[in-house]
């Protein structure tokens, strides 16, 4: 019986912590939607920066229309099981001639033990192809909340 007192409670707090947040949130217009669909990106060629820019793209969906560039550089680090990885990025505004965004993200990941020198090198491969999609998902959240906060207030 008192177990099932605690769940209650839990469950009590986490609808009522849900229902305060809620009222926190904003949502994010058509605008700034369009505004992100302006955006090229650009990399350099390898398998990482092209799984990261077709992330980045799905996510955009980009129009014909362009007047951001996203230019990115990536760079990872590994240790015996472990791997990070950071991206650069910065947004230019072609119509204004100037970067409006300057920043990186970094994320880490760890690998599980692996018998043979083979397994261990995809067991790395495949976390650093898991770190670059991750990577740009994080990059297009951080693009709404940037061009969400350069929307007019309504």
């Amino acid at each position: 019986m008192l177990l099932l007192k605690k769940i209650v409670a839990v469950l009590a707090l986490t609808i009522a912590s849900s229902m305060a947040l809620t009222g926190c949130v904003s949502t994010i217009d058509d605008q700034t939607y369009n505004e992100i669909s302006m955006i090229t990106v650009k990399t350099p060629e390898g398998r990482v920066e092209q799984l990261f820019q077709k992330e980045l793209e799905r996510l955009i969906k980009p129009q014909s229309d362009s007047r951001y560039d996203l230019s990115a550089r990536i760079s990872s680090s590994r240790g015996d099981t472990s791997m990070a990885m950071t991206i650069k990025y910065t947004v230019y505004d072609q119509t204004k001639g100037e970067i409006i965004i300057n920043k990186s993200v970094s994320s880490s990941v760890s690998i599980g033990a692996v018998s043979s020198e083979f397994g261990e090198e995809q067991a790395f491969i495949h976390a650093e192809e898991r770190l670059s999609i991750n990577l740009a998902q994080k990059i297009y959240q951080r693009l709404l909340v940037f061009f969400s906060q350069q929307q007019p207030q309504s």
